[in-house]
């Protein structure tokens, strides 16, 4: 609701005068905005700045001390649109509904206000309370989300001047009471306590869950699970506890992937028990040592070829033939390869 500059300078400008009149009385007349200037010192440009003034429908000041700035700047928004943002008049409140800042307090038929700061809305902003002016929605209470916190805007006051029938009607409190629960953060919901321990032995998943909390006392001797094979296939699984707080049990995995695991909660207690997931490696079927040679297999093998298992050596009848070739090395040529060898590994330990 307020348009208005202040121009404060110590100094020349740049650009033409007659740029700057153009400027501030497009500013004036189309856009309702005054303008005000402010001249700090000897040096500033009084003619432009006066002139600036007149164009804008503001006043013009001159000052030597850059203390007087505060007051100077206050008197003249008092004087050329103060009354544009305070307005003192009886108003009354509209609430917006659904309203996830005043809940509850919505659907009250609010007092009226004796007064407000005129404001507009500002983008990305959720409007609660509004008062009706001209046609016009000006927030009284509106909120928006900034970063990972929330702001809030009040545009009328809590000391009773203008919110005195708010005050006696016992609206004010509650409003105030609603607008801080709104403010702060959601409490964190307490973070469940367990420890789990997942393996496979024997063809099965073996899951331990170990319970922390206080709650161990009150939980099941029985849980079941339903778990999901890697072929989508659902089952059943029941794991035991066998000492207080800690629950085991086993499913079996007959082939390589992920196993979902889904517990239901102890009976007579509402925790739940996160889901789980185990993966089960393909190298689990693959060739490993065994204790004893797989004779079964073996015996296969040789009567599907025509062979047997482990015939006597005699029966082989396998023979390697003896290949040997003779050649004479030249006594000179020895001696010379290895004279060669020592040189060479003189040269390369004196020049290293």
């Amino acid at each position: 609701a307020l348009k208005h500059v202040v121009i404060l300078t110590d100094g020349e400008t740049g650009g033409t005068a007659a740029m700057y009149y153009d400027m501030v009385s497009k500013m004036h007349r189309e856009g309702g905005v005054t303008v005000s200037t402010v001249a700090i010192g000897d040096r500033a440009n009084v003619p432009l700045l006066q002139a600036i003034s007149r164009y804008g429908g503001g006043g013009f000041y001159q000052t030597d001390s850059p203390q007087t700035l505060p007051r100077i700047v206050l008197a003249d928004v008092r004087s050329h649109g103060a009354e544009l943002t305070m307005v003192e008049k009886n108003f009354v409140p509209i609430a917006v509904l659904p309203n996830p800042i005043l809940k509850e307090l919505a659907n009250r038929q609010l007092p009226a206000l004796k007064g407000y700061v005129s404001t507009g809305l500002r983008p990305g902003a959720d409007l609660s309370l509004y008062v009706n002016r001209s046609g016009v929605r000006e927030p009284v209470v509106a909120g928006w989300k900034y970063s990972a916190g929330r702001a809030l805007a009040v545009t009328t006051d809590a000391s009773g001047r203008w919110s005195k029938l708010w005050v006696e009607n016992g609206i004010l409190a509650p409003l105030w009471s609603r607008l801080l629960a709104w403010m702060t953060p959601n409490a964190a919901a307490p973070q469940e306590d367990y420890g789990v321990a997942m393996g496979y032995r024997d063809g099965r998943v073996v899951v331990r869950i170990t319970d922390y909390s206080a709650q161990t006392a009150t939980s099941a001797r029985m849980m079941s699970a339903l778990v999901t094979e890697p072929d989508g296939r659902k089952t059943q699984a029941f794991f035991s506890e066998d000492v207080p707080g800690e629950i085991e049990g086993s499913f079996e995995a007959h082939r390589p992937g992920t196993y979902f695991i889904n517990l239901e909660p102890p009976a007579g207690s509402n925790r739940k028990i996160p889901p789980l997931a185990y993966t089960v490696s393909p190298a689990v079927w693959a060739e490993v040592p065994r204790p004893a040679p797989n004779y079964g297999l073996l015996e296969e093998l040789a009567s599907a070829t025509g062979g047997h298992l482990n015939p006597p050596p005699e029966s082989l009848h396998l023979s390697r033939p003896t290949v040997e070739h003779r050649t004479s090395l030249n006594p000179y040529a020895l001696v010379a390869a290895m004279l060669l060898l020592i040189a060479e590994a003189l040269v390369r330990r004196l020049t290293a």
